[in-house]
């Protein structure tokens, strides 16, 4: 099998240097991440804590308000077979 091997990386190329190529940038951007975050103490990851927070948050609203819409019209509807269809969506 070490022939074949050695022949089918001859043409084909080596799946392992392949993925190593694919995946290093990556790994560069997280390790470069990593190290922005290591140098921050503690207050400043709280602060960071507290920003992803307010972003979730922002970027969740118009979801939240859809919800709270939702449940509105499910309240007020009578007809049980429209509330379902509501909690569904």
């Amino acid at each position: 099998m070490s022939i074949l091997d050695s022949v089918l990386k001859a043409f084909v190329g080596d799946k392992k240097k392949k993925d190593l190529k694919l995946l290093q940038p990556i790994v560069n951007s997280v390790s470069a991440f990593e190290a922005e975050i290591g140098a921050l103490s503690l207050d400043q990851l709280r602060a960071k804590t507290a920003e992803f927070k307010a972003k979730i948050a922002e970027a969740n609203k118009a979801i939240d308000e859809q919800i709270a819409q939702l449940l509105q019209q499910a309240e007020n509807t009578e007809d049980i077979d429209q509330r379902e269809d509501i909690y569904e969506q």
